[in-house]
């Protein structure tokens, strides 16, 4: 087992490479997804220190993800794009039953360890996890709105972590909702400057 000075380091160090590897993502840098897996792996290690192996879990869907997106923009080198009403309604059952399924995760997980937690914070844990995993899709689409989806996402996030936790980690929440903001401004330039 590794001391908790070191776990508290490892997380600060994955805080500040998280918020190097914005601005890559937003300049749709391939990089960007190999930091990220980078990350997970590293996050992965602390939750399996910490015997949060639910959370563990969820590091491998998030690096499974981070791989699709390497494919994504390496390999197939998707462009910037905007999805229709049939594409955004197949997206959004999708997200509903990752939900779905990550609060039933949850649930079980937490039955499973004897764990008393509030059905409310279950339902949050999930929703943020399913948001998540739908953002990193999205952003390996490229599709314009994803940025509109992370500051979203990073709202409900910031909350989470702010009224629910007290976390000093929720101010990192605040840059991602700029950020994504700014994204979404960017990747819709670049889009209309791409259709002509």
């Amino acid at each position: 087992m590794i001391s908790p000075y070191w776990l508290t380091t490892i997380e600060l160090c994955n805080v500040l490479i998280s918020l190097f590897n914005v601005p890559l993502r937003l300049l749709r840098k391939n990089v960007s997804w190999h930091l990220d897996i980078i990350i997970l792996l590293s996050g992965f290690f602390i939750y399996f220190q910490r015997e949060a192996y639910d959370r563990c879990v969820m590091q491998v869907c998030y690096i499974l993800i981070s791989s699709y997106g390497i494919i994504q923009w390496q390999v197939k080198k998707v462009k910037l794009q905007r999805w229709q009403p049939r594409q955004w309604r197949f997206g959004l059952l999708v997200f509903s039953f990752v939900w779905l399924l990550a609060w039933l995760g949850c649930i079980f997980s937490f039955a499973f360890y004897q764990i008393e937690k509030d059905n409310m914070m279950l339902l949050r844990s999930a929703l943020l996890f399913a948001m998540a995993l739908f953002g990193q899709w999205l952003t390996a689409e490229k599709v314009v709105e994803a940025q509109l989806w992370w500051a979203l996402y990073n709202g409900v996030g910031f909350y989470y972590h702010w009224v629910d936790l007290g976390s000093y980690l929720s101010i990192k929440y605040i840059i991602y909702i700029v950020a994504a903001f700014y994204g979404w401004w960017s990747w819709s330039r670049d889009y209309k400057k791409a259709q002509g």
